[in-house]
C-alpha cells in the first residue's frame, strides 16, 4: 500500500491552492492511494522484452 497520508493530502491541496475539508482530505488519500497503488501494478507488468517506440505505426513523409 502506498504512503498517501492526510498531510501530503493537504500540501497537494495547498499547492493545487484547493480548500479541502478534513473530510475530502480522508477520502482523497484513500482515492489517491489506490491510484498510485493501481500505478505501480501496471508497472510491474510492463515487460523488458517490449522495446520502447514513440509512434505505434510507422510514420511515413507524403
Amino acid at each position: 500500500m502506498s504512503e498517501i497520508t492526510p498531510d501530503l493530502v493537504r500540501h497537494l491541496a495547498s499547492l493545487a491552492r484547493i480548500l479541502v475539508t478534513d473530510e475530502e482530505v480522508d477520502q482523497l488519500a484513500g482515492e489517491l492511494a489506490v491510484i498510485v497503488d493501481s500505478v505501480a501494478m501496471v508497472n510491474q507488468a510492463v515487460s523488458g522484452d517490449v522495446v520502447a517506440t514513440s509512434h505505434p505505426i510507422p510514420m511515413v513523409n507524403v
